[in-house]
């Protein structure tokens, strides 16, 4: 057979590494657990004759994988107390078996059963493109990072009664996830934090009112961001923060008091290297309520101040409860920012747009509600 050097460095050979199976224990080696462990070391040998430079994340979580076959899995622990921890970066903590264990769970139980991981294990491709080529051969449209868009979620809903259960483990039950920070006072001054690559932070937001969550992640980054959405009855939304290419975006949550009683915002760094730092913040969305009467017109009002510098407000009105989407454009017509996209309520409304780290010039803000649709100019002068 021919030889290869280690990933370690020339021959060096770690236990994944080998056509050798020895075990030193001092315990019963016909217990479960010791058993269990030879499930695993099993996978291992049969990862090396398949793929011998298999990413260590990948073989280590097939190992997982073989102990939950034999039935005595280990204990979902430690990952889910810091979840800010790179799946694709092998450190050898009993964490990073977890979530390795978790991530290839979640591909046997959305992408194809047992057969897949035999298609994964088969792939001559290592780490994340064999993922995308493993996914591609089992004729899935998806990619790694979808995927591990939804695991995020997934890891922190484990619940697998809505959206064809494509947000929690059929399998596993999983403990609950550690928020990275958590708000219950409005609004949120400027907040700065930082994610690791192929890592998730949990925002946490209760006790809610009507406000507009904004979001700016350094510039170089690929950040995504979700929004978890849990009512009173306990059902979710999913969503997801249109990020720009300057990587921001907003959020609304005008309907974050009456109906929507937690709001989970789940940032992911996407980069392949190089931990992601961000800031978010949130401002309150104020309806003009002491003007008693209530709108029978749609209207929408020029911004004010204008020309602005770096925030301004939009007012406008609806007559009736429709679907209502508040968009900003730059002068090419391309869309630059979302500030809501959800039904409102008849009512008259006014919504702030902060344009730091926008360039200066003009733009078009856009109202659409129902049938009606109207458009204004705006101007940004730092």
């Amino acid at each position: 057979q021919e030889q290869i050097d280690s990933m370690y460095g020339p021959g060096v050979y770690y236990s994944n590494e080998k056509e050798i199976l020895y075990m030193n224990a001092k315990n019963d080696v016909s217990s479960n657990l010791m058993l269990s462990v030879v499930a695993h070391e099993f996978q291992h040998m049969i990862h090396w004759n398949m793929d011998p430079d298999e990413e260590s994340w990948i073989n280590e979580g097939c190992g997982e994988y073989a102990m939950y076959l034999y039935g005595h899995p280990d204990p979902i622990v430690i990952f889910n107390m810091f979840p800010d921890n790179d799946l694709t970066i092998w450190d050898s903590g009993f964490g990073d078996y977890i979530q390795s264990y978790l991530f290839i769970m979640y591909l046997y139980e959305n992408y194809g059963g047992a057969e897949s991981i035999k298609s994964l294990v088969a792939e001559p491709n290592n780490g994340i493109d064999g993922v995308d080529q493993f996914l591609h051969n089992m004729t899935y449209q998806a990619s790694f990072n979808e995927v591990f868009s939804d695991w995020v979620i997934a890891n922190y809903l484990d619940d697998t009664t809505s959206y064809n259960g494509e947000y929690g483990y059929r399998s596993l039950d999983l403990p609950v996830f550690e928020a990275s920070r958590s708000h219950s006072k409005y609004p949120i001054e400027q907040v700065n934090g930082s994610v690791s690559p192929w890592a998730a932070d949990y925002i946490w937001m209760n006790n809610g009112s009507p406000q507009t969550f904004s979001f700016d992640g350094n510039d170089d980054g690929i950040f995504n961001v979700n929004v978890i959405k849990i009512d009173t009855s306990s059902q979710f939304s999913i969503d997801e923060i249109v990020i720009n290419t300057e990587q921001n975006g907003n959020y609304d949550m005008s309907d974050f008091d009456d109906r929507w009683k937690q709001i989970i915002f789940v940032i992911s760094n996407q980069k392949n290297f190089g931990t992601g730092s961000y800031s978010y913040s949130s401002s309150l969305i104020t309806e003009v309520e002491e003007e008693l009467i209530l709108p029978d017109l749609f209207s929408l009002s020029q911004n004010y101040p204008n020309p602005f510098n770096p925030a301004t407000i939009i007012e406008f009105s609806i007559p009736e409860r429709k679907l209502t989407t508040l968009k900003i454009y730059n002068s090419l017509g391309e869309e630059v920012a979302t500030l809501i996209d959800v039904e409102l309520v008849k009512g008259n409304y006014k919504y702030e747009w902060n344009a730091s780290g926008y360039a200066s010039g003009v733009y078009i803000y856009r109202l659409v509600s129902d049938n009606y649709s109207q458009t204004r100019k705006l101007m940004y002068l730092k």
